[in-house]
């Protein structure tokens, strides 16, 4: 089973503080770079550095928004919606200006997506092909890149797809 799919800068493992041993894996998709950080030199450097416990209690309170988030996400929202939502989390912030979108890795497979949203996969195909169609979105090899945020926004604020004009 899916959990999650990690971004650069995410932490693994916090849910496993104080705990003897962790209860999940991990599997890179990508080339990437871990950096191990031991929770009792985590836990020294608080203690010295008060600023570092609030960065620390900073990340977490992030993590658990991200967390409850995608937890109501998964309740709640219908396919389309959990698509376009994972999509702009995958896109991250908006840039400026549209023309500054820049291509999203998508390295993971049409199966895994479905798994990790709880959808089919034929379910997450037909609906990246539909976006793809409407033109809000492109698609490329292991990628894409939001062709309009708007749309996709409106999306993910629950609008049906067939309420969603054409946007230029």
């Amino acid at each position: 089973r899916i959990i999650d799919f990690v971004q650069p800068g995410d932490w693994l493992g916090i849910d496993t503080i104080g705990e003897p041993e962790r209860h999940a894996s991990a599997l890179a998709l990508t080339d990437c770079e871990l950096d191990l950080v031991p929770y009792r030199q985590m836990a020294e450097l608080m203690d010295r550095e008060p600023y570092s416990c609030d960065l620390f209690s900073a990340m977490l309170s992030r993590e658990i928004e991200r967390q409850q988030v995608a937890a109501a996400t998964l309740r709640s929202a219908g396919a389309c919606q959990r698509i376009v939502l994972f999509l702009l989390q995958r896109a991250g912030k908006a840039p400026a200006t549209p023309e500054q979108e820049a291509h999203a890795a998508l390295p993971m497979s049409r199966q895994e997506i479905s798994d990790y949203l709880g959808l089919t996969p034929a379910t997450v195909s037909r609906t990246l092909s539909a976006l793809k169609r409407h033109g809000w979105i492109s698609l490329g090899q292991r990628g894409f890149v939001v062709q309009s945020r708007e749309a996709l926004q409106q999306l993910a604020d629950g609008m049906p797809l067939t309420d969603i004009p054409a946007l230029a």
